[in-house]
């Protein structure tokens, strides 16, 4: 079984299969008058500032195996649709899941070979991307019935989309990253790219960024944009 024992000092030891230890407590613990488990095993504890409970049966987190391996367990982005349900890129590919986290059956990406999906987004009008580093370059957009390749005539760089993200306006934003090592070849660097509608464009000031070699993209409260780069924050 399990025991507590709460000293005069304050402190208060804990003890499983004839091991004691001593538990480190938070400040609003310390003025510590009793201690009482619940029949589940939660603990409630009686202070001078009031009665805390520890809920020790309470289970935050679960384990989540997707079909397909360790491959598409290997997970490398998640986008929560407007749905509800969730897309989930992998070193398999990429596995859509409704709302109640079930296997959802859609089109596979069209693009030659396989490989991971190592970008998600969704745009204003509910379309799905995704990218990949070793897969494709460029993008390809789920409508609901299947997929479009974007790449340079469509207005994306050949380069891998690394990241996506939305803006408070509903803009797409397209964070890429060229295939050469960091910093071999800076002018090489895509940046990053806005869809706007339906239109797709390389962002006005790609040139003013330490680096186009883009790797994350945030809109603060005040509206301005921050970037993440090879060279550091712009």
């Amino acid at each position: 079984g399990e025991a507590l024992i709460h000293f005069f000092s304050g402190n208060v030891a804990w003890g499983e299969a004839g091991k004691w230890d001593l538990l480190p407590l938070p400040d609003f613990l310390r003025s510590l008058n009793s201690l009482r488990f619940r029949k589940n095993g939660d603990l409630w504890v009686a202070t001078s500032d009031g009665l805390y409970l520890w809920r020790r049966s309470l289970n935050r987190w679960k384990t989540l195996l997707l079909p397909g391996g360790n491959d598409a367990n290997t997970i490398t982005e998640i986008l929560r649709g407007s749905d509800g349900g969730y897309w989930i890129g992998n070193s398999a590919g990429l596995t859509a899941l409704t709302s109640q986290l079930n296997v959802r059956q859609i089109p596979e990406i069209p693009a030659p070979g396989r490989g991971g999906i190592l970008s998600l987004g969704q745009d204003a009008k509910g379309r799905i991307w995704a990218g990949s580093s070793d897969w494709f370059q460029g993008a390809y957009r789920f409508d609901g019935n299947g997929w479009k390749r974007f790449g340079f005539r469509e207005g994306l760089p050949i380069a891998t989309i690394h990241r996506m993200a939305r803006d408070r306006k509903g803009r797409l934003w397209f964070l890429g990253i060229s295939t050469s090592m960091p910093g071999v070849a800076s002018s090489r660097e895509p940046g990053a790219y806005i869809l706007d509608g339906d239109e797709l464009r390389p962002f006005e000031d790609n040139d003013k960024l330490l680096d186009r070699r883009v790797y994350a993209f945030a809109e603060a409260s005040d509206g301005s944009y921050w970037f993440g780069s090879f060279d550091g924050v712009s």
